[in-house]
């Protein structure tokens, strides 16, 4: 089940850049927007995924290349902090759009080929904030919970092209948007995880690979958290 053709958007953030070399077998195709992955030896293709027309083109130019998408990996995403009394509402949009309509965007652009090709697979990384809410994170929250109306969707309209559909809820991570929490408060967090330590990015990979190689799996939101809010 290896040799795929895996786009991975958000290839330059903390989460995508340590997953990148984790797939030696398969052909990585990393998207970035502003700052160009540092691995070397990997196709790399800008855009900006808020802007469907950039994505559709950046698939175009992949097709052409590789002549096939199998997989897509999207691990893109910010978070702004603010109250909602205070938050901007240009800028709480601006979170929405990369968060949940960038997803949109990657997903509209590689459907035509992988239902042409009857086979995909769409991996879409959430987070536990959607499910146990932090002050100040109602742009980020909302987003990410959108993103499970969204994958049981897809994974509902392509169940019969041999296409499957997933979310990953991310719990507090070695690497990613851990890095905007103060140390305090990290120690606070990791003591209520019941693994009593943060997840490190290869256990991501190993779910992914799981994604990936199973057929049965589709429609699923998987926590991956060390076991938060079990209940």
């Amino acid at each position: 089940m290896s040799g795929k053709y895996i786009l991975l958007a958000g290839a330059s953030g903390g989460i995508g850049h340590k997953l990148t070399p984790m797939f030696p077998e398969d052909t990585m195709i990393l998207h970035y927007n502003k700052h160009e992955p540092a691995h070397g030896g990997y196709c790399k293709k800008r855009a900006d995924i808020t802007d469907y027309n950039a994505v559709e083109r950046m698939v175009s130019d992949i097709l052409k290349e590789f002549g096939k998408i199998d997989v897509l990996i999207n691990a893109c995403g910010i978070s702004i902090s603010s109250f909602a009394h205070k938050f901007q509402p240009d800028i709480w949009r601006s979170v929405v759009d990369i968060n949940l309509m960038g997803a949109f965007n990657l997903i509209r652009a590689v459907l035509p080929s992988m239902r042409e090709n009857n086979y995909g697979r769409i991996i879409l990384i959430s987070s536990i904030v959607f499910q146990s809410p932090q002050m100040g994170t109602s742009a980020y929250a909302a987003s990410k919970a959108a993103l499970v109306g969204l994958t049981r969707t897809i994974a509902l309209e392509n169940a019969n092209k041999g296409i499957t559909c997933n979310c990953i809820s991310l719990g507090y991570f070695e690497a990613g948007m851990i890095d905007q929490v103060p140390n305090e408060l990290r120690e606070e967090l990791i003591q209520d995880i019941p693994l009593k330590r943060l997840g490190r990015v290869d256990e991501i990979h190993k779910t992914i690979r799981f994604l990936i190689d199973t057929e049965y799996v589709t429609g699923q939101t998987l926590s991956l958290n060390g076991g938060l809010y079990m209940s």
